[in-house]
């Protein structure tokens, strides 16, 4: 009797059965019998679970591209992994300075070429010499001039637009579209800025004497600020796309004065403010718009939207 009451204890860890003596469980002092078996709960000591490193291979669950640090079968595969915030989702309106890469290399020497055009151009203004250069080189366009092309009209718009057309039509630029907008939106103030200030203010008088607004030129410095972002956004998938948009940006400023609407100082500086509003924008952009969710500090807040009447424009906060 006592062996079935064993083999019940060990099928049945939660209970222990505690019996009688056979000769106690008949006639027993207390008069107990085999009815009246004690029955207690079993105190199970708590000892630590071993873990068993298992012989054959496990399946690596595939990793988060930009996620640090490796899985291997051994290891937890659902231990806490850190994950950088470039991998994070992100807003779909969010601006993030961590996707500006390098596009102006640090040192002055990127800018010797702007600031030269524009310092000549300054220079050719009051130079005797090279306003006589002016005159010789408006005759010689005007000879065999027919009729006007206005192709210029046009082109000026034309590398400024290739930098956002090519990121469409799947050539991988250096920056998403957002940056690429935001710079392109800041060139352009920059830009506009600078000529439309310069030519009222300087005043000389256009070849044809139409207006006294002919410093600098406006459709040239338009022009080669979008063969400048041409240059710094493609420059990594091909030369060529650059050097298009700087030929399409001089054919721009020839015309100018094939028009007899610009003298050729004009246009030289127009090409140096058009290149360094392009260089500023790309300069500034990481150090004046604040990366979104980033710790506070002095900057703008930039956020596109989308109004009511089917338009599209930057809302723009200033964070003291």
């Amino acid at each position: 009797m006592q062996r079935i009451f064993f083999l019940l204890a060990a099928f049945l860890p939660v209970l222990h059965v505690t019996t009688l003596p056979a000769q106690e469980a008949v006639a027993g002092p207390s008069g107990l019998s085999l009815a009246d078996t004690v029955v207690r709960p079993l105190e199970v000591p708590q000892s630590p679970r071993p873990r068993v490193t298992p012989s054959f291979p496990l399946p690596v669950p595939s990793q988060p591209q930009g996620v640090e640090g490796t899985i291997s079968p051994t290891e937890d595969p659902l231990r806490t992994v850190r994950i950088p915030d470039q991998a994070r989702p992100k807003h779909p309106f969010a601006f993030s300075t961590a996707s500006f890469s390098t596009s102006v290399k640090a040192g002055w020497k990127p800018w010797i070429l702007p600031v030269s055009l524009i310092g000549f151009g300054f220079w050719g203004n009051g130079n005797d010499w090279f306003e006589h250069q002016n005159d010789e080189l408006r005759e010689e366009l005007q000879e065999n001039i027919d009729h006007k092309i206005t192709l210029d009209d046009y082109s000026q718009f034309a590398p400024f637009a290739a930098v956002y057309a090519l990121g469409w039509a799947g050539v991988a630029p250096r920056h998403d579209f957002r940056t690429r907008a935001l710079v392109g939106v800041m060139a352009f103030g920059i830009s506009q800025l600078t000529v439309q200030s310069l030519k009222y203010a300087v005043r000389k008088e256009r070849p044809d004497h139409s207006a006294r607004n002919s410093f600098p030129s406006g459709h040239t410095t338009m022009a080669f600020l979008g063969a400048e972002m041409l240059w710094q956004e493609y420059r990594d998938v091909s030369p060529w796309i650059g050097y298009a948009g700087y030929a399409v940006a001089a054919g721009t400023g020839f015309f100018r004065m094939y028009n007899n609407r610009h003298w050729f100082s004009d246009v030289i500086a127009g090409a140096g403010f058009g290149m360094l509003s392009a260089k500023l924008a790309y300069w500034l952009s990481p150090k004046v718009f604040r990366p979104h969710g980033g710790k506070s500090r002095p900057g703008w807040d930039v956020t596109p939207f989308a109004a009511d009447g089917g338009g599209l424009g930057l809302s723009m906060a200033v964070h003291l």
